[in-house]
């Protein structure tokens, strides 16, 4: 496939929004002490590296070509999912950005990095049942039946886990159905033993070990989040937990490897 012929859509939480990388280009109070401070529409320096840096950007420039993603963080995969409809039906009017003006022969590639499923509970509470196979009234009630208990967490992220799962094929499959090549990377290994991610999967390789998900990565690779990259920074590094910049070179790496090779 010719890449630089159409644009690539990409999906994903912070990870694919590239926080924390600003701290690379100058990591002081005006650039944000936390990522909170971050202004995501003001073209500052920083924020500018940030985007330039980021795998997403780093795969589309590398092709000579464009790419979209949400102008904003999101940490769920239904958030997501979301976003890719908005994409789907042209309706932009609750979305920060608006692409309209994009056609779906537009694009070869979808990638979407799957987040942490856990927070989709407050998204789609009122989707789950309780032992009694009783609806939620709220996600507060929600919360307040999992408690601390790790047995009724579980029980309750099995039905998350099988509802968004479903969520997450079903808007892919759509994207597929008008000729755009599907695939995935992920924050954790909770998609991996689900047929249809799993084959569509980009493996990560990063210090010539082959990755499923990131946090595997930083599983055994301490500098892999920013926190504990002392290689660059002086002192001590910003407080964030988000993937360095050698990670993003990683899996852009990974992501090309993929492309070239399928």
């Amino acid at each position: 496939m010719k890449y630089n012929k159409k644009g690539f859509i990409f999906a994903g939480c912070s990870y694919t929004f590239g926080y924390g990388l600003n701290y690379y280009y100058s990591f002081t109070k005006d650039n944000g002490e936390f990522y909170e401070n971050i202004s995501v529409t003001e073209s500052r320096p920083s924020l500018l590296f940030q985007y330039a840096n980021r795998f997403s950007n780093k795969v589309a420039n590398h092709y000579n070509t464009f790419h979209i993603q949400p102008d904003r963080v999101s940490g769920s995969d239904v958030v997501n999912i979301d976003w890719l409809e908005c994409f789907l039906k042209k309706d932009w009017d609750n979305e920060d950005g608006d692409y309209s003006f994009f056609e779906s022969s537009d694009f070869h590639t979808l990638i979407f990095q799957t987040s942490y499923l856990d927070r989709a509970f407050e998204l789609i509470w009122e989707k789950l049942t309780n032992r009694d196979n009783e609806y939620f009234n709220s996600y507060e009630e929600l919360i307040e039946e999992i408690g601390d208990s790790e047995w009724e967490r579980n029980y309750y992220e099995a039905q998350l886990f099988k509802i968004v799962t479903k969520m997450i094929i079903d808007v892919c499959k759509k994207f597929e159905s008008l000729g755009i090549k599907v695939y995935f990377i992920h924050a954790t290994d909770v998609y991996k033993h689900t047929d249809y991610i799993k084959e569509r999967t980009i493996k990560m390789l990063h210090k010539e070990k082959e990755y499923f998900s990131i946090n595997e990565i930083s599983d055994d690779d301490e500098s892999s989040v920013i926190a504990l990259d002392f290689d660059n920074f002086e002192g001590t590094p910003p407080d964030d937990l988000h993937p360095s910049l050698k990670i993003h070179e990683s899996i852009y790496k990974s992501i090309i490897n993929k492309l070239n090779n399928d």
